[in-house]
């Protein structure tokens, strides 16, 4: 029959098949190289296709494991391993990934906290404490030198409220917070001292939930479950919003980003699912879904494994599951630890926040941030850059320095009467 690599009899005749990592062509009888890079979970991290095979490797600052296969991040120094932050109603609470607690860290009092971050360059974790009013919501962070526990801990005055704010992140080459407001329906951003903050995105959002940033490559990434539900994305200066998720979509919540393999992963709590897409929004496959992760809220990624905090509606007591599960293999899935009504969570590594050389917003020989009066936000990549002013100013013809509206209407009403 001519086959290239097999022939087997079969009860229409004899047919063809290849050897392992070879499919069969068009014609029915000759064999092509199979290329397994395209199979979703074949590397964790980079994969190089051969001819008849492939091989897995890890980008710097991960090693890769016996299996081949997978990629360990290293501790530098070693003696600061992943921990967990877990954001709940009464506190903040750090354990390792085993679930085993820190010993050095006794949990921070927080009250009624969801939204949760850290700055790993500057060892400290942020989160916002609600208070019985707007006025009594403040953002607080506290230092983790070391790993030794919360320590100087201090409140940021925020300029705007942050009594609906539901999720936050940092921008950790700024220090810029961005805040979701899912009553007010928007996203804001505020510089690093609070002091400006402006809105990002305020149109076509209905109820805004999850946001993760890539500053790197210049992304904010957030879920919305209005009456559109979506996964959307745009550049760390609200420009070029994109949709990457509408369809079989409910009520996406937690959201979270491998850096490495730019993939986006976010949890739906209606559908009870965690399902992944590339940053363009292509190569959708679901992780896991059914009633072991009903309700999840807050979702991070580590080397090969999802945590989430998953609200266990059955239990009187309103105690949440901490969850981890292989996200290539999801029968490896097992419960961490039980908090009281957790939140966000975050892999507190430094892995989870790279470095750059320099970004288009570092200080300038006068302080300023990029050059920028108010506020310098990251464009589409951390080499670009857009200044923005803070309400009741607009920004001058240099594109830099801030104005006051009220100024620039008193001059212009001169000049008319000049005339």
């Amino acid at each position: 029959m001519g086959c290239q690599h097999h022939c087997v009899p079969t009860l229409s005749g004899p047919t063809c098949y290849c050897n392992s990592s070879f499919q069969l062509a068009e014609d029915g009888k000759s064999c092509k190289d199979f290329d397994e890079c395209t199979i979703y979970g074949t590397c964790s991290q980079t994969c190089t296709n051969h001819d008849g095979s492939y091989i897995c490797s890890c980008v710097e600052g991960y090693l890769l494991q016996p299996d081949h296969k997978s990629c360990k991040a290293k501790n530098e120094p070693v003696e600061r391993p992943p921990i967990l932050l877990i954001a709940n109603s009464q506190n903040i609470m750090a354990t390792y990934l085993n679930g085993g607690p820190v010993s050095n860290i006794s949990p921070t009092s927080t009250k009624q906290t969801t939204a949760m971050d850290f700055n790993y360059i500057e060892d400290t974790v942020c989160w916002v404490h609600v208070g019985d009013s707007s006025s009594q919501t403040i953002l607080k962070c506290a230092k983790i030198p070391n790993l030794k526990g919360f320590v100087e801990e201090r409140t940021i005055n925020i300029s705007l409220s942050l009594h609906h704010v539901e999720q936050m992140a940092i921008d950790w080459l700024t220090g810029n917070f961005y805040f979701v407001d899912d009553i007010d329906d928007r996203i804001f951003v505020c510089n690093k001292n609070g002091v400006t903050c402006v809105t990002l995105l305020d149109l076509e959002l209905y109820n805004p939930k999850g946001i993760a940033l890539d500053p790197t490559m210049g992304k904010v990434f957030f879920t919305d479950y209005g009456q559109i539900p979506k996964v959307e994305r745009c550049d760390m200066d609200g420009q070029n919003r994109t949709k990457l998720v509408d369809t079989k979509i409910v009520f996406p919540h937690g959201i979270t980003l491998d850096l490495v393999n730019r993939l986006v992963y976010w949890a739906d709590a209606y559908l009870d699912y965690i399902e992944v897409v590339d940053y363009e929004g292509k190569n959708r496959h679901t992780i896991i879904q059914g009633i072991l992760i009903e309700h999840l809220y807050g979702l991070t990624v580590f080397e090969n494994y999802l945590y989430a905090t998953n609200s266990d509606n059955a239990n009187t007591q309103q105690k949440t599951s901490v969850i981890r599960v292989n996200r290539f293999n999801s029968s490896d899935f097992q419960v961490v630890t039980r908090v009281d009504k957790g939140g966000a969570l975050h892999i507190y590594h430094q892995r989870r926040q790279p470095k750059v050389r320099s970004h288009a917003c570092e200080t300038d020989q006068f302080g300023k941030p990029g050059g920028c009066s108010d506020i310098c936000l990251l464009g589409n990549s951390h080499k670009t850059r857009t200044c923005r002013c803070r309400s009741g100013f607009s920004l001058g013809s240099d594109g830099k320095s801030c104005k006051s509206e009220l100024h620039a209407v008193s001059q212009s009403v001169l000049w008319l009467g000049d005339n």
